[in-house]
């Protein structure tokens, strides 16, 4: 069947090139539909005004956030080429047009008219975003990890962070963590490696069986997993086992979300009921299983692997996102609260954003979607 292209993308399209006949019958159907997408059409056709909320966003870039970040002594990048533009291809007008958008239930453009009500915002200080932070627990020991480093090794009894410093000796379980806003990785006893996202957690022991290696995770984690064929790797998520030899894959099972969703980059795995092998299916690269909180695989999906990642690399990526699932991530990396008053906003949203930026550019992106808030202190309230 061949591809309908959106409203989104004959917009973009018609500002960089002439529609074919299809094109505008669909376009022309759109307009006709009623007085409001003829409005936002017109907008589209000012290229003055274009420029003008080019400019405005441009503003608000990374560079901008790159700079606070480095100026505050909080963080230091590693590598400038890491951080994400908002937009990935020089759209010029198209860019300056559509900063999310969404058809539907909802038309959201960055030329969006600006006498609207203003958002309310009570003073607070600047909420920074995540940074690496972790809670080892060893049996009855809780030890605070250093938010200077970025990650520990375990090896024999011993666990010390990845420059080498030692942390401690053990023969227990060990339980890795990361609150609201923090992020860490691990390397295992048996070599695979892990990362962690914001509010999520890794149980595993300080030695491997020779039969079997299995972790219990909570939140999201990525993981590369060591070969080892006499010893299958089995992670344990909720009601959801997942079964590899050796394999790139993440996995996503927080408690607020509604599914898990395990989600293969390279090699196989064997997801399948906790309880049960019936039902079970072996992933292939690039698919994604989504299981309910019961275990039941209830669909196999091949998602963009760079949105699903997108955590792991140091940015936020939504794709058609409804406000909910996109305040969710900012709750867990902000370390905030989301409240909603009144009817939720129905918006879907597209689009990148740098995980190093402050809230409050973030905000400021939701206000030009037209997404009315009040924040107060570490609370933000969507309004209707």
């Amino acid at each position: 069947m061949a591809h309908q292209p959106s409203i989104e993308e004959l917009l973009i399209k018609q500002l960089q090139q002439p529609l074919n006949a299809a094109e505008e019958e669909i376009l022309n159907q759109w307009l006709e539909a009623s007085s409001e997408n003829r409005e936002l059409y017109n907008s589209f056709q000012n290229k003055e005004l274009l420029e003008s909320k080019l400019d405005e966003l441009q503003q608000f870039d990374e560079n901008a956030a790159w700079n606070k970040m480095v100026a505050s002594g909080k963080w230091t990048p590693a590598d400038k080429k890491k951080v994400v533009r908002l937009f990935r291809q020089p759209w010029h007008y198209a860019a300056a047009a559509v900063l999310f958008l969404a058809i539907g239930s909802g038309v959201y453009f960055l030329v969006a008219k600006t006498d609207t009500q203003p958002v309310a915002v009570v003073e607070n200080t600047e909420i920074l975003p995540g940074k690496n932070q972790a809670i080892l627990t060893i049996g009855d020991s809780v030890i605070n990890l250093s938010d200077q480093k970025s990650g520990i090794v375990t090896a024999g009894n011993a666990i010390v962070y990845n420059d080498g410093e030692k942390i401690a000796e053990t023969n227990k379980m060990i339980t890795l963590s990361t609150p609201r806003g923090g992020q860490f990785q691990a390397v295992l006893p048996d070599g695979s490696k892990l990362w962690l996202n914001a509010a999520s957690s890794v149980e595993f022991p300080s030695k491997f069986s020779s039969k079997d290696r299995t972790v219990k995770v909570s939140g999201e984690v990525y993981f590369e997993v060591a070969q080892n064929q006499q010893s299958p790797f089995m992670v344990k998520a909720g009601n959801t086992s997942v079964q590899v030899l050796g394999t790139s894959f993440n996995i996503n099972a927080y408690d607020d979300e509604r599914v898990v969703r395990t989600t293969l980059v390279n090699g196989s795995v064997r997801v399948s009921p906790l309880e049960s092998n019936s039902g079970n299916v072996i992933l292939k690269p690039g698919q994604q299983a989504v299981s309910s909180n019961n275990g039941e695989i209830t669909g196999v999906f091949s998602p963009e692997l760079a949105n699903i990642l997108a955590w792991k690399n140091g940015f936020f990526s939504f794709e058609k996102a409804d406000i909910e699932t996109v305040m969710r991530q900012l709750e867990r990396w902000y370390d905030i609260k989301v409240e909603y008053r009144g009817a939720i906003p129905t918006v879907k949203l597209n689009g990148d954003l740098d995980r190093q930026i402050p809230l409050s550019d973030v905000l400021k992106y939701l206000s030009r979607l037209n997404i009315k808030f009040e924040r107060e202190g570490r609370t933000i309230t969507i309004l209707p």
